[in-house]
């Protein structure tokens, strides 16, 4: 997978499926699947990997916080609630879900979603430094020929295996354009859920829509 790092804030423009393809499995270096913890010292078997579902794209690019962002908040979770059967389906080609990415004066990103014809969804980011004690919402930075965003994020079913309600994850995400149009992001996850995987970096996939 080749990626288009040509710019120091790569260039995001292009229309994407809304929902992520299928995940990769996790892997682990030699010596380093997880164990059971006691006092921080592992024990005993191996754990079993943790499962994976797919990421809905406007969640990662919105940079939203629950409890912060009400309206955009209520915004993403009716998107996500119209598109939920397309996140159960394994075959991304058959997706109507969309995520249009478009560049703006003065460094702004405008993020807009819709599913078939319809645009349910518009937020726009600006480009600013993320706050050290308490993030900043609907803003992004470059590093290193990528594009942060850092959010909040309710996992999908299979990552909450206990069924908490209200459970969001944060992570930071960032975003690269690869050299097929794709859409690919790497999650860092800071918070998460309790028998769920937020100790994973992991990669995501959008495929391009023409």
């Amino acid at each position: 997978m080749a990626l288009d790092t040509g710019r120091t804030c790569p260039d995001l423009s292009g229309r994407y499926r809304a929902v992520s393809d299928e995940p990769a499995p996790l892997l682990y270096p030699p010596g380093g699947h997880p164990r059971e913890m006691f006092m921080f010292v592992s024990y005993g078997k191996p754990e079993p990997v943790p499962p994976l579902g797919r990421r809905i794209l406007p969640w990662h690019l919105a940079g939203a916080f629950q409890n912060r962002d009400h309206d955009t908040w209520k915004a993403l979770t009716h998107y996500a609630a119209n598109i939920k059967a397309d996140a159960a389906d394994s075959d991304p080609t058959t997706e109507a879900g969309w995520v249009r990415v478009q560049e703006l004066p003065d460094n702004l990103i405008e993020v807009r979603a819709g599913l078939h014809d319809q645009t349910l969804l518009s937020l726009v980011l600006r480009k600013e430094a993320q706050g050290l004690w308490k993030y900043r919402s609907h803003v992004y930075e470059c590093k290193d020929g990528g594009l942060v965003v850092v959010n909040n994020f309710p996992p999908p079913a299979v990552e909450n295996p206990a069924g908490r309600p209200s459970t969001v994850i944060g992570a930071v995400f960032t975003f690269y354009r690869t050299a097929d149009g794709s859409l690919v992001a790497l999650e860092e996850a800071y918070t998460g859920v309790s028998g769920g995987n937020m100790v994973f970096n992991k990669w995501w996939r959008w495929r391009r829509i023409e």
